[in-house]
């Protein structure tokens, strides 16, 4: 079975080295822009993992060619970070052919809608499964050529416009997962994205600490305070405002962690600090963003929290928590992120109707 891996950041560099291990025909691509993150890993000829995951990958075709990587591949796993969806799509659009399955490692919210809509404007009309699938794994580079694993997600769940082209990308996942299920549709993978909930307001409202310190401190259990908290909380109640006007009935992040834990936790502060998961020594700064130009804002706000907004403007509800992160994001680092992030129009969805909209979104 032949895999291509499009980006060797943390996620893509362990997919690579994990399934090389597995003995699979694996294809790892960079932009040729960031040519250097593979560098190391072509030298080596693979990639070495540590932590859930021990040992070397070797990854047979490493390269900046679009052609050579997803020629003949089976699954093309997208794992660049969703300012690269765009023109990762658009090269793409030149070469995907008939019966593949496109995965889009769900870091951000509605990418296959925007990847589809690419893709047919560069004129590729072949029946291709574009699918946004749940997070892979938790990881983080300990050097260009190795990467730490510290979670791999068992079970992840499948999502596309068309809920056959969802069915039909399951099949093609079986192999690699132990268990892979499809989805009530897009918008249970979007507003299931914890991402948007867990990265954004802790960054944006502790900004002094991390442009002081250079995010020297940690993040999780020093950066979210009781009233940090409460911000994720009313974060969440907007998210699940927004299925609820379009029919999905989504669980608070608490009730899931409650749940998931089998605990009576009574506020989203109270599980962080009370998990050993999210902080302490082998946690603590690691996670921390030294910038905020890094990805819990250039990433999680146009790509999650956007998409989130004008959504909820089409149909008619207010988001006030979301847009006020949105707002201060955009002031912070001078990027207008309503502007240039996954709005209405990159969604391809701003001439929809309502009803149009969750026959895309829920299947």
């Amino acid at each position: 079975m032949k895999v291509a891996v499009l980006g060797a950041g943390s996620v893509g560099s362990a997919l690579a080295g994990y399934y090389g291990m597995k003995n699979l025909d694996v294809r790892l691509y960079e932009l040729p822009e960031f040519e250097k993150n593979i560098k190391l890993i072509k030298e080596q000829g693979g990639v070495y993992l540590s932590g859930s995951v021990e040992g070397f990958g070797q990854v047979g075709c490493i390269t900046t060619d679009m052609e050579e990587a997803i020629s003949g591949a089976t699954v093309v796993f997208v794992t660049v970070p969703a300012y690269g969806h765009k023109k990762v799509a658009e090269e793409c659009a030149k070469y995907l052919t008939e019966g593949q399955v496109v995965a889009i490692n769900s870091g951000s919210v509605f990418a296959a809608l925007e990847f589809d809509r690419i893709v047919k404007m560069e004129g590729n009309e072949k029946n291709i499964a574009i699918v946004d699938i749940s997070n892979l794994m938790g990881c983080r580079k300990s050097s260009p050529g190795e990467v730490n694993i510290h979670g791999m997600r068992k079970e992840i769940t499948v999502a596309a416009i068309d809920h056959e082209h969802a069915k039909f990308a399951v099949t093609k996942l079986e192999p690699l997962f132990d268990n892979v299920e499809t989805t009530s549709g897009l918008l249970e993978i979007a507003l299931n994205n914890n991402s948007t909930l867990m990265h954004p307001a802790p960054a944006i409202l502790n900004a002094g600490w991390i442009e002081t310190s250079g995010g020297n401190f940690d993040f999780y259990w020093g950066g979210i305070s009781p009233s940090v908290g409460k911000v994720m909380e009313a974060i969440d109640s907007e998210r699940i405002h927004i299925g609820r006007q379009l029919d999905y009935n989504c669980m608070s992040f608490l009730d899931k962690v409650n749940q998931l834990n089998e605990k009576h936790l009574g506020s989203i502060y109270e599980y962080i600090s009370t998990n050993p998961s999210l902080g302490g020594p082998k946690i603590g700064s690691s996670v921390c963003p030294s910038n905020l130009q890094e990805r819990y804002v250039s990433e999680d706000v146009p790509y999650g929290l956007v998409p989130y907004s004008e959504l909820a403007k089409k149909i008619g509800i207010q988001t006030p928590h979301i847009d006020s992160l949105i707002t201060l994001a955009s002031r912070m680092n001078d990027i207008d992120y309503r502007q240039e992030g996954r709005n209405l129009k990159a969604m391809g969805v701003e001439n929809k109707t309502i009803a149009e909209i969750k026959q895309l979104l829920i299947n």
